[in-house]
C-alpha cells in the first residue's frame, strides 16, 4: 500500500469510531476492543515515527481487524436492544434513544428548591400584574341549560375509563399504573367508590391535588446553569387522572349538547385537529385571493396562559353556562388547594402552593381554559375580524381591498381590545412573539406596514409557523415544503447510521413514525399545489422507500412502493381531502368543515340524487379556486365511482369476513387510512388518478 493511502485509512478509523459516536461507545464498546484500539493506536504510532512497510502491514492488519470487531459489536448490541422491545412504542423509544443518545446531565448547580421557587416566581409576576378580578364576562347564555350534578359511574364505567386510559405513572402513585392494571379486577369496587364519594360530595380528594414536577432543557443546546431554559413538565396520580375523565366525559357532553363551546376551538376537542383548524383558515385566505382581496392573518402568542387562569373568573364563566350546584362545587374543588413538588436529579423540593391556573398534564385542564377564552370571540368578531383556536394558540384574520385605507387603524384597534381582554382575565398577551403575515390579492401587491401598540411594533413576516406548518404570504407552501424536507432528511440520515443493523420491518417501522409521519402532516393543505412543488416530498418518500429495503439511490423506486403499499404523496395528499370530504357527507367533521361543501340535491327526482354527489362550485373568473379545499374537495369525491360513494349509506350492514368483498375492499379504500396491506397498489391508482 502506498503512503497516499495513509490518511484514507485514518479516515477509515476516525470514521469508526468519531466524536459523535463517542455517547454510544458506554454501550457497546466492551474491554476487549478497547484494549485492541490500544494496541492498534500503539501500531499507528509507531508506524507514523518509523515510515517501515512492515510497520504499515501490521498497522493495516490491526485496523482491519478492528474494524471488523466494531461492526460485530454494534450489530449484535443493536439486535439485542430491538428484540428486547415487546411493543412498537417501545421499540420507537430504543429508536430514538439509538439515533439520538441522550445528552450527559448539565454540569449545574442547581437544586429543586431552586426550580420550585423560579417556577412559582414566573407564573406570580405575571398575576401580580393584574387587579383584582371582575368576575362578570360578556358571555350570556339561556337559562334552558343546567348542569347541577355528576351521573354515579358504574363498575362497568370505572373498568372501561380505567382500560382505555393511556398508562402513565406518576411518583405519587401508590400503586404503579402497570400493575393496578393487572389487579384492575380485583381494585375496580373500590376505585368505583372512591369516584362515586367525589363526584356525589363536590369534593376533589386533596391526595390528588399534588403534582410531581420534572424540568426538561427545552433545547440540547440551551445553556444548562440557566432556569429559564428550561420548561416544568407536571405529572398527576393516575387514579387522579381517572376521575378526571370521569368528570370530563359527563361536562363535555353537556356543553357539546347545549352548543356552548366555540365552534372556532379545535383544541382538545374530537373530530379536530391542527389540520383542520389550518384549513378552515387557509381555505378563508385562498378564496378572498380568488375574489381579489388581500388578507391579514395575526398569530397572537400568549405567555404561560394556562398558569395565569383566574379561577374567580373562569367558576363565573361556568356558572353562566349553566354550571351549578355539586358540579360547580366539585369543579372549585378541583381547581382550589393545589400544590407541586419538583424532583431534580434524586431530591425533592419543597411543596409549592398553586393560586392561579388550570393543571397541567391533566385532563380536565385543557376543556377549562377553552372554556376560559370562550368570550374572546366577541371582542374579534366585533371589529370584523374572523378567528381561530387551537388551545392557547388564536389566530384572526380579516380581507379588504388591497388600497382600503383603514386597515392600519382597524388592526390597531382590534389588537388593542384583545389586550384589554386579556388584562381583564388576567393572561399575558406576548406583542413582541406576535406575528403578523399579510397575504395580497396577487403576488405584484405589496403592503408595507406595521402596526404600533403601546411600545411594541408588529411588522409584516414573509413566513410564520403556524400551529408546525410555515405559511408563506404568498400560501405556496414552499417555505413548509422545503423545512418538512430538510428534517426528513436529517431523520433519515440518522436511520442510515444504524440500517445495517436493523431488520427490515424494524426499519418500515421507524421510517414510517420518522418520516412518512411528517410528509402526512397537515398535507391537505397542499392539495391543488402543482406537481413540481410537492415533488421534493415525493424525493423524501424514495428515498424512505429505499432505506428500507437497504437499496442504493440509484434503484428503481416504483417496486418498492409497491412491496410497501405506500402510495405516492399527491395521492396520500388526495386521499386525505377524500376522508375529510366522506366526513363532511356524514356530519362528523367540524362544523366549519361542512360549512364549505354541500350534498348534491337535484330540484326534481332524479338517478344522480342517489348518487352522494357533492356540489362543485364555479371556478369562473379564478383559477386559484382549484387550491381550495371547497372546490377540490367536491371535485375529488364526485370523481370517485359511484359504487364508492353509496356504500356509506349500508356501512353498518356490510359484513367483514376473511376474504374482504370488493365492495368492503371499497369501503377500506375511503376509510381506513393505514390499511394499505389490505388493496392492491394498483387499485389504490386507479381510484385516486
Amino acid at each position: 500500500m502506498s503512503n497516499g493511502t495513509v490518511p484514507l485509512m485514518l479516515k477509515v478509523l476516525h470514521g469508526t469510531i468519531d466524536a459523535n459516536e463517542e455517547m454510544l461507545f458506554l454501550h457497546w464498546l466492551s474491554d476487549v476492543l478497547r484494549e485492541h484500539r490500544s494496541k492498534l493506536r500503539a501500531a499507528e504510532r509507531k508506524w507514523l515515527k518509523s515510515r517501515n512497510s512492515t510497520d504499515l502491514s501490521v498497522y493495516q492488519s490491526l485496523l482491519s481487524s478492528f474494524s471488523a470487531n466494531v461492526f460485530t459489536a454494534k450489530t449484535s448490541y443493536y439486535h439485542d436492544k430491538i428484540n428486547n422491545c415487546c411493543d412498537a412504542r417501545t421499540l420507537f423509544k430504543t429508536f430514538s434513544s439509538l439515533l439520538i443518545p441522550p445528552p450527559p446531565p448539565p454540569q449545574s448547580t442547581l437544586t429543586a428548591d431552586d426550580f420550585a421557587v423560579f417556577f412559582t416566581n414566573k407564573t406570580r409576576s405575571i398575576s401580580d400584574q393584574f387587579s383584582t378580578p371582575q368576575t362578570e364576562d360578556n358571555f350570556t347564555t339561556t337559562n334552558a341549560h343546567s348542569f347541577s350534578s355528576f351521573s354515579p359511574l358504574s363498575e362497568t364505567d370505572v373498568s372501561k375509563l380505567i382500560l382505555s386510559s393511556h398508562p402513565t405513572t406518576c411518583p405519587l402513585d401508590q400503586i404503579p399504573t402497570h400493575l393496578l392494571l393487572a389487579i384492575s379486577s380485583s381494585v375496580i369496587p373500590s376505585l368505583t367508590h372512591i369516584i362515586n364519594s367525589s363526584l356525589h360530595s363536590g369534593t376533589f380528594p386533596s391526595a390528588f391535588k399534588q403534582a410531581r414536577v420534572s424540568p426538561l432543557l427545552k433545547k440540547p443546546s440551551l445553556n444548562p446553569a440557566l432556569l429559564e431554559n428550561y420548561r416544568p413538565v407536571s405529572l398527576l396520580p393516575f387514579i387522579a387522572k381517572t376521575l378526571e375523565r370521569a368528570v370530563f366525559n359527563q361536562l363535555s357532553m353537556f356543553l357539546v349538547q347545549n352548543n356552548l363551546l366555540d365552534r372556532n376551538q379545535s383544541g382538545f376537542k374530537s373530530g379536530h385537529s391542527t389540520e383542520t383548524a389550518l384549513l378552515s383558515v387557509t381555505e378563508a385566505l385562498r378564496l378572498a385571493r380568488a375574489a381579489s382581496k388581500s388578507s391579514v392573518l395575526i398569530l397572537l402568542d400568549l405567555s404561560a396562559a394556562f398558569d395565569t387562569v383566574n379561577h374567580q373568573i373562569l367558576l363565573s364563566t361556568l356558572r353562566k353556562m349553566g354550571i351549578s350546584g355539586t358540579a360547580l362545587q366539585w369543579l372549585n374543588s378541583y381547581l382550589s388547594d393545589r400544590s407541586f413538588m419538583v424532583s431534580w436529579r434524586g431530591e425533592v423540593s419543597k411543596s409549592q402552593q398553586l393560586a392561579t391556573g388550570v393543571p397541567q398534564g391533566s385532563v380536565l385542564g385543557p376543556l377549562l381554559f377553552s372554556i376560559y377564552m370562550t368570550s374572546l370571540g366577541s371582542v374579534i368578531q366585533k371589529h370584523g375580524f374572523s378567528y381561530h383556536c387551537y388551545a392557547d394558540d388564536t389566530q384572526l384574520y380579516f380581507s379588504f381591498q388591497p388600497d382600503d385605507p383603514t386597515v392600519v387603524a382597524r388592526i390597531s384597534a382590534c389588537l388593542s381590545d384583545i389586550s384589554s381582554w386579556m388584562n381583564d382575565h388576567h393572561l399575558q398577551l406576548n406583542l413582541t412573539k406576535t406575528e403578523l403575515l399579510v397575504v395580497p390579492a396577487n403576488p405584484s401587491f405589496h403592503h408595507n406596514f406595521s402596526i404600533q401598540l403601546g411600545s411594541s411594533t408588529i411588522t409584516p413576516s414573509r413566513t410564520a409557523r403556524n400551529l408546525g406548518v410555515v405559511m408563506d404570504h404568498q400560501l405556496s407552501f414552499t417555505d413548509h415544503i422545503a423545512t418538512t424536507t430538510r428534517s426528513c432528511r436529517f431523520a433519515l440520515f440518522n436511520i442510515r447510521k444504524i440500517r445495517p443493523f436493523l431488520s427490515e420491518q424494524s426499519t418500515q417501522l421507524l421510517v414510517q413514525a420518522l418520516v412518512l409521519s411528517r410528509l402526512d402532516y397537515c398535507n391537505a393543505l397542499l392539495a391543488g399545489l402543482p406537481a413540481c412543488t410537492i415533488k421534493p416530498l415525493q424525493l423524501i418518500q424514495n428515498a424512505a422507500a429505499r432505506v428500507v429495503f437497504n437499496e442504493p439511490k440509484t434503484a428503481h423506486v416504483t417496486p418498492l412502493l409497491i412491496r410497501l403499499h405506500w402510495l405516492p404523496v399527491a395521492a396520500r395528499i388526495k386521499f386525505k381531502v377524500l376522508m375529510l370530504a366522506y366526513k363532511t357527507t356524514t356530519g362528523t367533521a367540524p362544523t366549519y368543515l361542512n360549512s364549505l361543501v354541500q350534498s348534491y340535491a337535484p330540484s326534481r327526482s332524479l338517478r344522480s340524487a342517489s348518487e352522494r354527489r357533492l356540489v362543485l362550485p364555479s371556478q369562473r373568473g379564478s383559477k386559484s379556486l382549484s387550491r381550495t379545499f371547497s372546490w377540490t374537495a367536491p371535485s375529488w369525491w364526485n370523481d370517485l365511482p359511484i359504487s364508492i360513494r353509496t356504500v356509506f349509506t349500508h356501512f353498518q350492514k356490510t359484513s367483514k369476513d376473511s376474504s374482504f368483498s370488493p365492495a368492503l375492499n371499497q369501503l377500506i379504500l375511503v376509510l381506513t387510512f393505514f390499511s394499505f396491506s389490505f388493496l392492491s397498489y394498483s387499485t389504490w391508482l386507479r381510484v385516486l388518478y
